[in-house]
């Protein structure tokens, strides 16, 4: 098992801030953006969240970068999921986080198989992922780009490890961040890994669905709780 300490990504929330103006107006850079107006900006996202902090400029783009402390194999993925699904994303919505200063993608997945876990052929999970677009009522939005980390397709089939939200959420989250993701090609036959390309688990891109199945059976059995 390897469980490698790296802080391999920062945020960009830190670094980058860009704010556009409305659309009937020129999109503005981070460089139009004056230092005052910036400082105005992030105090009213810390204190009152996205939906206030649009209002300045009435739209918000900005990327986030996602951390990884930890570089999995397969093993320690499935050790430290309390849950390996194989299923199809049937809806998703985007939201903002219960802090409100960030925004996540929530997905409806049909449960096929459960690898680890008790769940029921066919009943629904939630699970969310990092970054979306909200809009609101008055026509204002804000987006947060996750770049390097793919989303999800509703139809699409899907084997996920996953791990429980904070406060007792019923929103599962990804293992790993995209580590713990990984799709089946259409023909079903083969997986495609999530994980950045560097990465211990992108090994098993074009691995055979049956043989990779089989593994994470024989791991779940071995790591169950």
């Amino acid at each position: 098992m390897r469980r490698t300490l790296i802080p391999v990504f920062i945020s960009a929330l830190s670094v980058c801030f860009a704010l556009i103006a409305p659309m009937s107006i020129k999109a503005q850079s981070p460089q139009n953006t004056s230092e005052e107006e910036d400082s105005r900006i992030k105090e009213i996202l810390r204190t009152k969240g996205l939906k206030e902090a649009v209002k300045v400029k009435g739209q918000y783009t900005s990327v986030e970068l996602v951390h990884y402390y930890l570089v999995y194999d397969l093993e320690s993925l499935t050790q430290d999921s309390s849950a390996i699904v194989i299923g199809v994303p049937t809806s998703n919505e985007c939201q903002l986080t219960s802090s409100r200063d960030s925004i996540t993608t929530v997905y409806k997945v049909s449960v096929k198989e459960a690898i680890k876990g008790a769940f029921l052929p066919d009943s629904t999970i939630t699970v969310g992922l990092p970054g979306g677009r909200v809009n609101f009522d008055d026509g204002t939005f804000a987006e947060i780009r996750t770049p390097g980390f793919e989303k999800m397709v509703n139809g699409k089939e899907y084997v996920l490890f996953l791990t429980k939200g904070p406060n007792e959420s019923q929103i599962y989250n990804l293992t790993g961040g995209s580590q713990g993701l990984f799709s089946i090609r259409e023909d079903g036959q083969k997986i495609i890994s999530h994980a950045p390309p560097n990465f211990t688990l992108s090994k098993y891109n074009n691995e055979s669905r049956a043989w990779f199945s089989s593994q994470v059976r024989a791991l779940a059995q071995k790591w169950p709780d």
